[in-house]
């Protein structure tokens, strides 16, 4: 191997480790932040204190990105990253004044609807109609008990979604 050769190792080599840097520094801050570093929603953490806040009445919707799993096996994971960031974007745009949304993990999100109720599932279904990726989701309104009761309701309904086809939202 010749002295430039040599030296094109070491310039690409310095790169990467830069560009690996420049990631890990933006996950990093990201995370302190309690954001998601792909979508840039608060995370699961960020949305347990949200769900550990309900009141009566509002209602939890639990979201699945449909197919992902066949869009990452197919076309690839930057796709795949693009339709969750396409969900992020539509979801986060279409909530009301005063709702929340997180990424809860994977191919999930969490909204929580003030004052719900059917309200809460007119919106969901509304977004889930003129979203720009298919997805699938489970509600529940909170009437007493912990947040995490309630997204647990909201979780077996997703599920009952996803059975009956995916593509619909189904209420507890």
């Amino acid at each position: 191997m010749g002295i430039w050769a040599a030296l094109v190792w070491i310039v690409v080599g310095v790169l990467m480790s830069t560009a690996a840097r420049a990631i890990f520094l933006r996950v990093t801050r990201a995370a302190r932040r309690g954001e998601d570093a792909l979508t840039g929603l608060p995370t699961r953490g960020a949305g347990q204190s949200v769900l550990d806040a309900l009141r009566a009445g509002d209602a939890v919707a639990m979201i699945d990105l449909d197919g992902l799993k066949d869009t990452n096996d197919t076309l690839g994971h930057a796709a795949g990253d693009g339709e969750l960031v396409a969900l992020a974007q539509h979801l986060a745009s279409g909530i009301r004044r005063g709702d929340t949304i997180a990424r809860w993990g994977g191919d999930e999100f969490v909204v929580v609807l003030r004052a719900g109720g059917d309200a809460g599932a007119d919106v969901i279904d509304r977004l889930r109609s003129s979203s720009p990726v298919g997805f699938s989701a489970g509600m529940a309104v909170h009437r007493d008990g912990s947040g995490t009761e309630t997204l647990a309701e909201a979780d077996a309904a997703l599920l009952a979604a996803k059975r009956a086809g995916g593509s619909q939202v189904v209420a507890a």
